[in-house]
């Protein structure tokens, strides 16, 4: 069974350190330097998350490229069947 690494600061030597329990644990990890109490913090360094969607940047590009592809079907239409009544 994997569990989870979590990350633990320690405000008074400013150090991280990471440590490996399960998820229901919640255990009080000490600073190694000073012996004081270490805080859970967020880490960035997790694997396994899908971020669905894009950029803004992309998204432009995508909206681009779908109107130029809209306006060359469009010219093709109007040639070949002219711009109507």
């Amino acid at each position: 069974m994997k569990m989870p690494a979590y990350d633990y600061y320690c405000k008074k030597c400013d150090i991280t350190r990471e440590e490996i329990h399960q998820i229901s644990e919640n255990p009080e990890i000490r600073c190694f330097e000073c012996g004081g109490l270490m805080i859970r913090v967020i880490s960035f360094n997790m694997t396994g998350f899908i971020f669905k969607g894009g950029t803004p940047a992309i998204n432009w590009k995508e909206k681009r490229y779908r109107l130029k592809k809209r306006e060359k079907i469009g010219k093709k239409q109007r040639e070949r069947y002219g711009t109507g009544p």
